[in-house]
């Protein structure tokens, strides 16, 4: 990675990074103490048990369908759409490209983070299908950089008067797709939330390189 890809990066670029960083650590060693770990399971069977209820299931029905979107073929298919869209609509293949690698390289970093850490999955459902570790959550991280991507690429080809309602869309897909898992027990709290701070570190070399090409938004 050259140095000018650094060279005009905003301030917001290494805290992205560090605070990501960070927070994973924090995540990977707390639920690792008994009075963590406690509270984590407890807070996952309370929204696990929370199901009942209409409200609930029309929760847990609109949960189902962000997992699906965060399961590998369908967002793999989801990320070459946006791609396609970003080279021929949006006329930008090179921010294609650094999201079709800022894609796989958090696919890389979480496959690494389930390898090391491999933490079991919590047994709350027992007809729900999962695969892999559980710590950290893959559909929170690659929903965090997918449209964490978005949001920065978008940033500047907005009205600024819409760009509050852009930030907290993304942000409001990012946390349905990362809730969506405890609700279904599918993971642990802890493990969406670490997949969201690593998702942001692993956001935070595309952040840098939008922020030096389009200086003029980002500085």
């Amino acid at each position: 990675m050259s140095r000018a890809l650094f060279r005009r990066q905003p301030r917001t670029t290494p805290w992205l990074a560090l605070g990501g960083v960070s927070g994973f650590a924090l995540l990977a060693l707390g639920f690792a103490h008994p009075p963590v770990s406690t509270l984590d399971a407890e807070l996952g069977q309370a929204l696990f048990a929370w199901r009942d209820g209409a409200l609930a299931q029309a929760c847990v029905a609109l949960a189902r369908l962000f997992d699906g979107l965060g399961h590998a073929p369908v967002q793999a298919a989801w990320v070459a759409l946006i791609a396609a869209l970003l080279a021929s609509l949006g006329g930008d293949r090179p921010a294609a490209g650094v999201l079709v690698m800022a894609m796989l390289g958090q696919w890389g970093v979480n496959q690494l983070g389930k390898t090391l850490i491999d933490r079991p999955r919590p047994q709350l459902d027992p007809q729900l299908y999962t695969v892999g570790a559980s710590f950290p959550s893959g559909h929170a991280m690659s929903a965090t950089v997918l449209y964490g991507f978005l949001l920065l690429w978008l940033w500047p080809r907005c009205r600024p008067g819409l760009r509050p309602w852009l930030a907290l869309g993304a942000i409001g897909w990012i946390a349905a797709q990362a809730l969506a898992r405890p609700l279904l027990g599918a993971h642990y709290l802890s493990d969406v939330l670490a997949g969201v701070a690593l998702g942001l570190a692993c956001l935070a070399p595309a952040h840098a390189w939008l922020a030096q090409r389009d200086s003029h938004a980002f500085a």
